[in-house]
């Protein structure tokens, strides 16, 4: 199947601070492979929280399994004042390439700024730059390509800020990563499509409804049945991953089955979409 699960999707404590979490990749990975899904995009601290032998062995799974790492979601913090957080900020991200390397990803989805545009500071702007442009050296340097995602609370918040800042910095090379901001309005939805249109690699698929749960994509208002072929008629090589799928925000114990299951509904949808 073409979709690619977000193993953020499989963990309980995505949201809670500190990011530890609560199944590791060598769990995960049976489970994924099981539901018929060969593609994954690993969670951030599912990869930064592996030594480097870890991360060796949760390859030798994965190819075991037959699962590849096409992407790793990045969250970055490249704005912090000069300290101990900048220096574990800057650690944190340069050790993710090592590790994209061992598990053979070779694509960052990442998120800029990680703050609303109109609140970062001239000064902020200005660390975050000489430090993005940093680490997209060493990223471009092993073959890593960047994708953005359009995202409230980035740099891309409003979205207009965000393609202000590409336009301003052509030498940062990356693609957009497509995701709605209301994810209720179908109009609205081709409509931002069709702004990035011919620069979306990647397509993020989720469905919120009310009190912070999902449906599946199939019963998405978005109607991704008819969204997701315009996209991909102006974008036919994007990539797409399942962020979020139905049943992934529980209370009391988790139940990984019954996400995992509705992980594959959903990368069925697509198929039949798209076939």
């Amino acid at each position: 199947m073409r979709s690619i699960l977000a193993t953020i999707a499989l963990e309980p404590r995505r949201w809670v601070r500190p990011r530890i979490p609560a199944m590791t990749l060598h769990y995960l990975l049976p489970h994924i492979a099981a539901a018929g899904i060969t593609q994954v995009e690993a969670w951030q601290w599912h990869v930064s929280r592996l030594d480097l032998e870890d991360a060796a062995l949760v390859r030798k799974t994965a190819d075991e399994l037959g699962i590849t790492f096409p992407y790793i979601g990045v969250y970055p913090s490249f704005h912090l004042p000069d300290g101990p957080d900048a220096v574990a900020a800057r650690a944190e991200r340069f050790g993710l390439i090592e590790r994209a390397r061992i598990l053979g990803c070779s694509r960052f989805k990442i998120m800029l700024g990680m703050r609303k545009a109109s609140e970062i500071t001239e000064e902020e702007m200005a660390r975050h730059n000489e430090r993005f442009a940093e680490w997209y050296g060493a990223c471009t340097a092993v073959g890593i390509r960047l994708v953005t995602e359009l995202h409230g609370g980035t740099l891309f918040d409003p979205w207009e800020k965000g393609a202000e800042w590409m336009a301003a910095h052509p030498e940062f090379d990356m693609g957009i990563c497509y995701q709605p901001y209301d994810f209720s309005d179908p109009k609205k939805a081709l409509e931002l499509a069709a702004v990035f249109s011919g620069k979306i690699e990647h397509i993020h698929l989720q469905s919120p409804v009310a009190n912070g749960a999902y449906s599946l994509l199939a019963d998405s208002p978005l109607n991704y049945a008819a969204l997701l072929p315009a996209i991909m008629a102006r974008n036919p090589k994007a990539t797409m991953t399942i962020e979020f799928v139905k049943d992934c925000v529980q209370t009391g114990a988790f139940q990984l089955a019954s996400v995992v299951q509705n992980a594959r509904e959903d990368a069925l949808f697509v198929e039949k979409v798209l076939s």
